[in-house]
């Protein structure tokens, strides 16, 4: 044998097992083994928990997670116990094992992660500034009025304005549903019942809605008041977006114990707060919507119905996809349209046959109830309310 090599072999092995005595942990302090440790120290504090992004499932972005296991000490050492993160959800991530093994005694575990809270870093939108201010003797008053009582320079296209808010039927939804009916018809009333009676506040708008123009553009002219279509001739003030906007500072006036001005921020619309529900020719306006503001939902029964050839229909959206509904019925002729439309606009899913599914519907925007073209949601039935309750967000 060589004994050169092999003198050199034993020596590279007693140095390196010298080495491995000695370690740096993750906290920066110096461990020796040499003196047998003093055992494991205190495990660290969680991270704060991912906001939660769970829309797809239809409800406010809440998910649940647990931490990641902590890093396990090493023998004789006593090193520091690394906490988990915790993972996306309403509720904080367990804290991670702070366990040392081989030198006395086991670490603290961690503490758990804070949850997070759904959309506070969802793009486009943030929580309210402030809290609704109801006053609980106010008189339950339906408001019907002209736009130009909102603002004297509005065309009026068919009539009346409605709007009504009962914070005695149910619990306080604190979010505006915005009724919008079908072609060439007055303002939704009917389309606001259903709304009304789970707490929402609720407004049916009086709008431009005769015909639907070139590649569907007069939806989005109509939404906004912008000349993007040569077949209508909607003024910017005349847009849903402004007399939204209009509506509620008349409300305010009108019912301050109503406090209609939560859903306004330095007198411009919050649309985080705000739910467009459209019937059919609403249905269309409700997604060209999706294209200007991040509304809490966008829900089209009944529709939408858009050519596909519309170029604007793949345009990124600001609302997004999976805050987005498309409601229809399987007896309704123009329903396999509507699925191609929602397809084109990129809402999430494939087609749920909703009376033998249950929440979440397979995180889908595509929910297909028994019944024809109609108000789906305003029909009687277990089903039914279900099913549009999830795509509301309702909160019994």
């Amino acid at each position: 044998m060589n004994r050169s090599k092999s003198f050199t072999h034993l020596t590279l092995l007693t140095l390196a097992a010298l080495v491995s005595c000695v370690e740096i942990p993750e906290n920066g302090t110096l461990v020796s083994s040499a003196s047998g440790g003093t055992g494991a120290q205190s495990g660290g504090s969680a991270g704060s928990g991912n906001t939660g992004n769970s829309m797809s499932q239809g409800g406010d972005g809440n998910g649940s997670g647990t931490g990641g296991t902590g890093n396990t000490g090493n023998a004789g050492g006593g090193s520091t116990g690394n906490a988990g993160s915790a993972n996306t959800g309403n509720t904080g991530g367990s804290g991670g094992d702070a366990t040392a093994t081989g030198g006395g005694d086991d670490g603290t575990g961690a503490t758990a992660g804070s949850g997070g809270s759904g959309i506070v870093d969802e793009p486009g939108y943030s929580p309210p500034p402030r809290e609704i201010e109801i006053d609980d003797t106010r008189d339950d008053v339906a408001f019907t009025f002209s736009p130009t009582d909102a603002s004297p320079s509005r065309t009026v296209y068919h009539g009346d304005q409605y709007a009504r808010f009962s914070h005695t039927s149910s619990t306080i939804q604190k979010k505006l549903v915005v009724a919008l009916g079908g072609i060439s018809s007055a303002a939704f009333t009917s389309g606001t019942a259903w709304a009304l009676e789970r707490g929402y506040h609720v407004l049916a708008v009086d709008y431009f809605n005769s015909l639907a123009g070139t590649d569907g553009l007069v939806y989005l002219e109509t939404w906004s008041g912008q000349d993007v279509s040569a077949d209508a001739d909607v003024t910017s003030a005349n847009g849903i977006q402004n007399r939204v906007k209009d509506a509620l500072g008349y409300l305010q006036s009108e019912d301050a114990g109503g406090d209609w001005a939560y859903y306004l921020d330095a007198g411009e619309v919050r649309w985080n707060d705000v739910i467009v529900y459209g019937y059919s020719y609403g249905g269309q306006v409700a997604a060209a919507a999706t294209k200007y503001v991040a509304l809490h939902r966008a829900i089209a029964v009944s529709g939408p119905n858009i050519v596909i050839t519309a170029g604007w229909l793949g345009d990124p959206s600001v609302t997004p996809g999976y805050r987005s509904f498309s409601i229809g019925g399987d007896s309704d002729g123009t329903r396999t349209a509507q699925i191609a439309t929602v397809t084109a606009l990129g809402w999430p899913g494939s087609e749920i046959d909703v009376p033998v599914s249950q929440p979440p519907y397979e995180g889908s925007s595509i929910l297909t109830l028994e019944g024809a073209h109609a108000d789906l949601c305003a029909q009687a039935g277990v089903t039914n309310e279900t099913c549009c309750e999830f795509a509301f967000g309702y909160q019994p």
